[in-house]
Formats: C-alpha cells, structure tokens, sequence
C-alpha cells in the first residue's frame, strides 16, 4: 500500500520520488525495476522507501495517481472552457489523452500498467476510491446542470463517473487495438450521445458537439 508518510511528504520531495519512480519505469518494465535506482535519483534512504511504499507496485500506483491529478486539473479547465459543458469538456478530454498517452515519452506508463492489472483499480482509472470521489466532487462543482435529468450531487457523481469509465474504456481499447485517432474519436463521440440522451432533457443531435471542435491547449 501507499503510506500516509509519503502523502503527506512535502510536495517537491514527494514529486522527486515520482520524477525518479518514472526516470526507473521508462528505462524497464516494473519487473525489472530496481528500488536501488530509485532511492540513489531521489536521494532518499531506502529505509524510507519501505516507510512509505510496501512494493514497487505501490510506487506505480503513486505515478497513476500523480497522473490522474494531472487529469483532474485538464477536465476542471475543459469544464470552464465550455462553460460547464461535461460532454464537451468529456471529448476534448479524451483527445488530450490520446496526445498524452501516445507521446512517445509515455510509452513506458502504457507498458507497465497494462502489465500490471493487479495494482489497485482506482489507481488506474476505474473511479472507486475515495480520492477518486473527492476528484469526481471536485469536478461536479464546475458541470452546468441546467438540462439533467438528476442534476443532484449524487446525479452529477453519477454521470461523471460514467463519463470517466467511458473515456478510460475507449482509450485502453484504442491502445491495445491500435486505431487511428479518428475512428478513436468518431467511437468516443457516439458513446457520449447515448449517454447524454439518458442523462439529460430532450434528445441531442448526432452533432451535437460539431459547434465545439476547438482542442483546448
């Protein structure tokens, strides 16, 4: 497990452990890894390695999780970019994640968390866990709930949640099936627009993003 000593590390010392855990991940797969290498780049001993992870799946779960805040602040953005439009805030999301996890520097991040499935799921993108919810919460205070069916916390939690398994399904199923961006898209934008017709008022048009193709920066 991720100990609360490494969460509660002051930032610039729990962000050069990350640094170093990805420097060690992009060079061999989390079999190979060696804790030696990560502690020597972090400056850090190894007893306090262990006082803050038990293994190095551990050490992958803290870089998914230092990610998925990443992908916290780029949904937030997109959210008030679109004036709290969560299907449109949801596709330009997915297309960020396409860039990102297709950039040749993030080849290691999709190797090693496909190879290894067992690590905790809210650590890889299935929203469970606790700091899933508060990242799902935070998020929910910026969606425009005019036209929802539920616009309650727990309805907004709801859809985001749905949104979020969405884009993390369409986009481990474009890596491992290899489909060009397009197609990636064109799949993405079809399963927004069955959800957006069960979760809102009235019946959007198969178009109903085609005003809104900017690609936030």
């Amino acid at each position: 497990m991720i100990h609360d000593t490494f969460r509660n590390l002051p930032d610039g010392k729990r962000q050069r452990i990350i640094e170093s855990a990805q420097k060690e991940l992009r060079r061999v797969p989390l079999g190979k890894a060696r804790i030696a290498n990560i502690v020597a780049d972090a400056e850090i001993s190894r007893g306090s390695f262990y006082q803050y992870f038990d293994t190095m799946d551990d050490v992958l779960g803290a870089v998914c999780e230092s990610v998925r805040e990443t992908m916290s602040d780029e949904l937030i953005a997109r959210l008030d970019a679109y004036d709290g439009d969560l299907f449109a805030a949801a596709e330009s999301m997915f297309e960020w994640e396409l860039t990102f996890f297709t950039a040749p520097e993030n080849h290691w991040f999709i190797r090693n968390v496909l190879a290894a499935v067992h690590i905790d799921t809210a650590a890889i993108g299935i929203p469970t866990g606790p700091r899933d919810i508060a990242l799902i919460d935070r998020a929910a205070r910026h969606i425009d709930a005019s036209d929802y069916l539920d616009p309650s916390p727990e309805g907004l939690r709801s859809v985001l949640s749905l949104l979020i398994l969405c884009i993390s399904g369409n986009l481990r199923g474009t890596l491992i099936r290899g489909n060009d961006r397009a197609s990636a898209v064109e799949q993405m934008r079809l399963h927004l627009a069955l959800i957006r017709r069960g979760a809102t008022v009235g019946t959007p048009s198969a178009a109903f993003m085609s005003d809104r193709r900017e690609v936030i920066g």
